[in-house]
């Protein structure tokens, strides 16, 4: 079977994500990293391990901090986000910079501090 593509609106956004460059060095080469566990389970946005949550819960990352020495799949997702911040605040910048509920586009509503599946 042949993998989904992704369509036009979420392709603009992560050409959107992308332009706004790493959120942790603020490199302007920055590839786009989809978030999951960590912050994102601790508030209910849950996924199996091998899965990606949604093509919206996405952040700009350097390749340094994506997949490099110091990535968020080399050193793992509770050590990166200890260092550096969690994925969830990053989410969150996004939503602001782009003026975009990332959450929302991606099924879920806050609902007393947690994220419940729409």
């Amino acid at each position: 079977m042949a993998k989904k593509k992704p369509y036009k609106e979420i392709l603009e956004h992560w050409e959107n994500v992308a332009s706004i460059g790493c959120l942790v060095s603020s490199s302007d080469d920055a590839e786009i990293h989809h978030c999951k566990s960590g912050s994102l389970s601790k508030l209910g946005i849950h996924t199996s391990l091998s899965k990606k949550n949604s093509d919206w819960l996405v952040i700009p990352l350097s390749v340094e901090w994506h997949r490099g020495k110091h990535g968020i799949h080399t050193i793992g997702v509770e050590t990166w986000e200890l260092k550096f911040d969690p994925q969830i605040k990053l989410l969150q910048v996004i939503c602001i910079m782009l003026d975009v509920n990332v959450f929302e586009k991606a099924g879920y509503e806050l609902i007393g501090g947690r994220y419940e599946k729409l």
